[in-house]
């Protein structure tokens, strides 16, 4: 297994693209990438706008060399949303968050836009709601948490999936806006995986 981070908030852009690759094929977590919302009225700087157009030709690229794409969550830092990226997910395995399910009204409306309006219902190869979901690919075990709370328990931000990537007794858990795990579901979930790597969003400053 092979881990590649891409695109994450101390490279200057909202994100946590993550490529991985193993025996059985190629996997994006997460792929898309976002800037902060305007902070005192103040427009972006030409250095924010400039990462994030080479952190999204990045995750462009890697989109390409993926056979499976993962969407833990429908927050735009975490799926290729904008419209005119509706041709990446042409002819990808899908594995993705319940857009139904144990999901807040934001999302929810986003992940209608991005299935039907956008047709990636109809451009992917395949698509797998993937809540709870375990999977195997050749030597490859996908495991996917129940939904975890973007947060705090109860938080309105929503939900979240981590995905579990197994491979020759090695596991790795990325876990996308957990933030640290502010709830202790989304830590037992953690412990009982014993990951030999763990990508996690940390707490929001405060």
């Amino acid at each position: 297994m092979r881990i590649k981070l891409i695109a994450f908030d101390s490279m200057g852009v909202r994100s946590m693209a993550t490529f991985v690759e193993t025996s059985e094929g190629t996997f994006l977590i997460d792929p898309g990438a976002a800037l902060a919302p305007r902070r005192y009225g103040l427009p972006f700087h030409e250095e924010e706008l400039k990462a994030l157009r080479e952190k999204l030709n990045a995750i462009y690229d890697y989109v390409k060399e993926s056979d499976y794409l993962i969407i833990s969550h429908y927050h735009r830092d975490h799926y290729l949303y904008r419209f005119g990226e509706e041709e990446y997910y042409a002819g990808k395995n899908l594995f993705i968050k319940h857009p139904q399910a144990f999901i807040n009204p934001s999302q929810r409306i986003r992940a209608y836009v991005l299935l039907e309006k956008m047709n990636v219902k109809t451009r992917a190869k395949s698509i797998v709601y993937a809540d709870s979901a375990s999977i195997k690919i050749g030597r490859v075990s996908l495991e996917f948490s129940p939904p975890l709370s973007h947060g705090q328990c109860g938080t309105g931000l929503g939900w979240v999936l981590a995905t579990s990537v197994i491979e020759d007794g090695l596991t790795l858990i990325h876990a996308s806006d957990i933030q640290g795990c502010l709830c202790q579901d989304s830590l037992n979930h953690l412990m009982s995986k014993k990951p030999d790597f763990l990508i996690m969003s940390g707490p929001p400053p405060t």
